[in-house]
Formats: structure tokens, C-alpha cells, sequence
């Protein structure tokens, strides 16, 4: 589980270039059938300030509203038409800029690159002033201006805005978000499947993947074990473990945590039976129980942090790689 399909939509919008959102938000419907914008933050004209040119450049964090202070978005869903609602026995705007908190602030950078546009671009003033004098900029001035001047009338309007170029502070903030937003994603997703896991095996379901991992855990724990016996301060619990041992005890430890992660009882007869029944050992079940009585307070203590380890266990605590 990732994102929702709502929310990659959203994200991609967002994070796309000023020129790509121009282009994006001349459209009629810009964004996907059913896609909920929320009104909220609410951000006012004086928390935005740019420098003069359309470029912002201080701004609180603005996130989920990839046609905020889009020239092209503005001129279009800014002015919609009003719409008769007959509970209200009214007309009212229906469009999202009426709903957003932050239309005066999206207005203001808006308006502002489009002056910026118009000052370095004399072949934008022409189809500028067309479609003011249509009456682009009036209550349901795209509809009328449209109406007037066709899609060529737009296109002119809307060209030299796409292929302008404006910077914002808060891209970064764009970003950051929609990270951490991935992020928790993923960290929900691993949670879930470690609980999918976990009940699986209970159910004695998956269990190659289980024992793959225990497998692996029990390689790393038996190189850790040659070198503490080989090293030079072997605890006294381990002086009279012989090396032709170290195999069987690390197999019991893979024993013991199949039983914990399969839900069994953890106790020397079941230990016993699960390394026999898993082939890890192969011993009467008898003469093995009796080894397994004496294995597991070795096992214990190379899991308990050790001074003459540095202050950590010899043994790390085991994680199944595929549920971490």
C-alpha cells in the first residue's frame, strides 16, 4: 500500500514545473474526475510576498494546491459563472477558487506574473487587452471572453504565460511534504504486512519465507558464536561449549523463534519437536529436549547485553527480514 490513487494524482500536479502547471490548468478539467481539493490552509495576501516580478520569495507552506498562483488557472476557474441553486433561490459561484482560502493570496501572485509577462513580452499585451475588453476578467468572464474569441483568442492569452519562467520558496516545502507523506505511506504499508505475515504464519501459511529468514539469522549467529569461542575473552558459559556444538545450539535458537513466530508454545518439548519436524535436527526427540534444557540459558544470556561485549548482547535481538 502506497499513496492513494487520489493522492499520486495530487502529488504529481504538484510537484510539476510553473510551465507544466500552466499548460496543465488551461484546461477545462485540469485535474481527474471525483478529485477533492481541500479549502483550507487558509492563506491571506500579506503572508505571500514576492519581488515585484511574480516570484515569491517568503510564504507559508502551501501544499495541495498545484494551480496556486497559476496565471492560466486563474483567468480560467477564477471566473466561472454562477450557478442557480433553487434551495438558495440564488445564483452562486460553483467553481474551487471560490471555495479556497487562499484565492486573494493566489490572486495576488497571479495577477502579478501576468503584469510581469505583459512588461517583457509586448506580444502578450495585444491578447491580453482582447480578452479584458471581452470581459475575461468579469464574473463569468472566461465563458464570455471564450465565447468571443474562440480557443485562438485563448491560446494567444495563454502562450507567452506557458513558456514563462517564476520560482517559488515554496517548492521545497512541496516537496518535504509530499515526502514525509510517502514516507508514512510506506511505513504504514510494512506495517501492515508484518501483521499479514505474522497471522499467516500462525496459520502455518508462508512458511518458506520463515524459515528463509531464520535461516539466515541463524548463519549470522553461529559466525558470531566461532568468533567469540575463538577470541580471547570466551565468557565462562561458553568455555565448555564444544565447537562441534555451536551447529545445534544455533538450530535451537531457530527452533525457538519458529515456535514464537508461529504462535507455539515455547518450551523445551516443543523446541524439540519443531527443529525435528523442521529437519534442523536429527535426534530423538528424548536425548534432544534433555539438549535443549541446557541450550536455552546459553541462548538467553548471548542475548543479554554483555560488559565484555562492549555493553551489547553477543547475539543481536532477531528481526525476520521480511517483516522489518
Amino acid at each position: 500500500m502506497a499513496l492513494s490513487d487520489r493522492d499520486r494524482h495530487v502529488r504529481h500536479l504538484d510537484l510539476l514545473s510553473y510551465q507544466d502547471k500552466s499548460r496543465r490548468f488551461r484546461r477545462e478539467n485540469p485535474f481527474k474526475s471525483g478529485t477533492k481539493i481541500s479549502a483550507k490552509p487558509q492563506i491571506t495576501r500579506d503572508e505571500v510576498h514576492t519581488d515585484g516580478d511574480g516570484n515569491v520569495i517568503g510564504t507559508p507552506s502551501i501544499t495541495e494546491k498545484p494551480c496556486f498562483g497559476i496565471p492560466t488557472a486563474w483567468l480560467r476557474h477564477a471566473h466561472q459563472p454562477p450557478t442557480y441553486v433553487k434551495r438558495l433561490d440564488q445564483k452562486v459561484h460553483n467553481g474551487r477558487c471560490d471555495k479556497c482560502l487562499a484565492t486573494d493570496a493566489c490572486k495576488k501572485v497571479a495577477t502579478e506574473r501576468i503584469k510581469s509577462v505583459a512588461k517583457d513580452r509586448p506580444d502578450f499585451r495585444g491578447p491580453l487587452r482582447k480578452w479584458i475588453e471581452a470581459g475575461g476578467l468579469e464574473e463569468g468572464g472566461f465563458a464570455k471572453a471564450f465565447g468571443a474569441l474562440g480557443e485562438k483568442g485563448w491560446s494567444a492569452v495563454c502562450y507567452p504565460l506557458d513558456i514563462a519562467s517564476f520560482t517559488s520558496t515554496n517548492d521545497p516545502n512541496v516537496r518535504a511534504y509530499w515526502q514525509e507523506r510517502e514516507d508514512e505511506a510506506a511505513k504504514k504499508a510494512r506495517g501492515k504486512e508484518r501483521y499479514r505475515l505474522r497471522q499467516a504464519w500462525k496459520a502455518d501459511e508462508e512458511l518458506d519465507v520463515l524459515r528463509e529468514g531464520l535461516t539466515e539469522g541463524a548463519k549470522e549467529r553461529e559466525k558470531l558464536l566461532h568468533a567469540v569461542i575463538k577470541g580471547p575473552d570466551t565468557p565462562r558459559y561458553l568455555t565448555s561449549l564444544p565447537v562441534s556444538s555451536i551447529s545445534r545450539l544455533c538450530n535451537v535458537w531457530w527452533a525457538r523463534e519458529f515456535a514464537r513466530l508461529t504462535g507455539r508454545p515455547i518450551n523445551d518439548s516443543q523446541i524439540a519437536s519443531v527443529a525435528i519436524d523442521q529437519r534442523r535436527i536429527d535426534m530423538a526427540h528424548s536425548s534432544l529436549r534433555q539438549m535443549v534444557r541446557k541450550d536455552r540459558p546459553r541462548i538467553e544470556k548471548l542475548e543479554r547485553a554483555a560488559g565484555y561485549n562492549g555493553g551489547t548482547p553477543i547475539w543481536p535481538r532477531f528481526t525476520h527480514p521480511a517483516s522489518a
